[in-house]
């Protein structure tokens, strides 16, 4: 497994930007729409503020143990959440999603499945994981049931696992998804977005930087078949969504 790099991941719906502090106005103003409804997944930005936990995501990234996006909705360019990849074990080619959070006036909608198949992606097919894990809170019933719906496999539970921003020790419930079990649940969430009244990401994009130049893998999430294709920024026109570059300013 190659270790996850700190770039944008992009769909029609959701684009996820490497977090930074221009993130911070829209991610208070989210988590400020109902922090009582975040206590189980932004404890300690409702409780503690931004300075704490943004200082605690970059303190991870600077040590290696995180990858943090913002989750920005395309519709309205605005930050709506967050979402990182955290236990992050290279030789043993494993990777945990998680310390995610979105507003609640953005819940049940496609974002989050969408942001969980952009990272599913990114980590199966991009980086060559074989095992991507993910865990909760025992408390946090809707969590548990989101997880299960994209197909993680429920490991069990740690009781009394993990104390919390409020002092409160949780029980955690853990899942996980194998790179054997990845392209079935990759067809199935890519037909939800084909069936339902979501906006299939057809044309998701991972910003690298090679050297200079700026490489955009371009995934077909049409067909489960169509095979991983590299085109230079160049070859993009103008007019192109593809074209924007939103989380980082790049030289192409």
């Amino acid at each position: 497994m190659h270790r996850p790099e700190s770039i944008g991941l992009g769909g029609r719906n959701v684009r996820l930007e490497p977090l930074a502090v221009r993130h911070r106005p829209d991610l208070e103003a989210a988590a400020g729409e109902d922090p009582g409804a975040l206590r189980l997944g932004a404890l300690l930005l409702t409780l503690h503020g931004w300075d704490a936990w943004y200082g605690e995501a970059v303190d991870g990234i600077a040590e290696g143990r995180y990858v943090a996006w913002a989750t920005v909705e395309v519709a309205t360019g605005r930050a709506v959440g967050s979402t990182r990849f955290g236990d992050i074990d290279v030789p043993s080619e494993r990777l945990e999603i998680g310390w995610t959070w979105l507003a609640p006036s953005r819940w049940r909608t496609a974002l989050n499945t969408e942001t969980k198949l952009l990272q599913l992606h990114y980590a199966f097919d991009e980086l060559g994981a074989g095992r991507v894990a993910l865990k909760t809170d025992g408390r946090n019933l809707q969590s548990q049931a989101a997880i299960e719906r994209i197909g993680g496999v429920r490991e069990g539970t740690l009781r009394r696992h993990m104390r919390m921003p409020d002092g409160f020790i949780r029980d955690s419930v853990h899942y996980s998804i194998l790179a054997s079990e990845w392209p079935v649940i990759r067809s199935r969430l890519e037909e939800r977005f084909r069936a339902g009244n979501w906006s299939s990401p057809s044309r998701d994009r991972l910003r690298h930087r090679l050297g200079e130049r700026v490489t955009l893998l371009v995934l077909d999430l049409q067909s489960a078949t169509a095979p991983t294709r590299r085109v230079d920024a160049a070859d993009l026109t103008e007019s192109s969504p593809s074209n924007r570059q939103p989380t980082r300013q790049l030289r192409g």
